[in-house]
């Protein structure tokens, strides 16, 4: 238990609303992975709604059996944890594919696990990841558009 776990609830969802945003990098159980597992993940826009975020993995390796071709292993961005305190060791961010997660559903998390909350990614790697989104072939055209990367 952390310190952020003991104030009201009030305060806690006040703090995660405010606190998610494009940038903000979560540590997280996620059902969309095989097998369902633990996983990083950073915001990288939200619709237009504001009800959807778009977001992409942190993965410790780039999977040869996932990611055969010179061009999909192109689209991770390799990582160190030098100037990111979120992170505990050296990782790829997953640009390949643009995941999709419900506003409310990270907010009641962090609500209830503030911890989980990480860091907030520095603007030259947000760049750096916007970049690898937009030449990604593997994204469907329409949720480049959805997410303002087309």
């Amino acid at each position: 238990m952390n310190l952020g776990e003991l104030l009201p609830e009030k305060l806690r969802d006040e703090y995660a609303t405010r606190k998610i945003q494009i940038g903000s990098v979560i540590r997280m159980y996620v059902q969309d992975t095989n097998p369902p597992k633990e996983k990083r993940f950073v915001i990288v826009s939200e619709d237009e709604t504001k009800v959807r975020l778009a977001v992409v993995y942190f993965n410790t390796v780039v999977n040869p059996n996932v990611n055969y071709t010179e061009e999909s292993r192109s689209l991770h961005i390799p990582v160190s944890p030098e100037g990111r305190d979120y992170l505990s060791g050296d990782c790829f961010i997953d640009c390949s594919e643009l995941l999709e997660k419900s506003k409310e559903s990270v907010i009641e998390y962090i609500t209830d696990n503030p911890g989980e909350l990480l860091g907030h990614m520095s603007d030259d790697d947000q760049r750096e990841v916007q970049v690898k989104i937009m030449q990604a072939k593997t994204i469907p055209p329409y949720k480049k558009r959805r997410y303002g990367f087309a």
